[in-house]
């Protein structure tokens, strides 16, 4: 890793417009609604989620380790 990637790694987010698909997905699991489509849709959204946050954990160990110091 390079501190450039590690640092566009660290931008990488949702857009507002995920975040709301996102909330409205899970208010419709929470009731119960969800059709097959949108609980695979939501599951996707978890799975990125949970690698972009690993990602990211990398990249935040990574500069800490490299930078230099302070």
């Amino acid at each position: 890793m390079s501190p450039e990637v590690a640092h566009r790694l660290l931008q990488i987010n949702y857009s507002e417009a995920d975040h709301a698909r996102m909330a409205h997905l899970a208010d419709k699991s929470i009731e119960g609604t969800l059709s097959d489509d949108e609980r695979e849709e939501l599951e996707n959204y978890v799975v990125v989620g949970d690698l972009l946050s690993l990602l990211q954990s990398k990249a935040r160990s990574y500069l800490r380790k490299h930078s230099p110091a302070a």
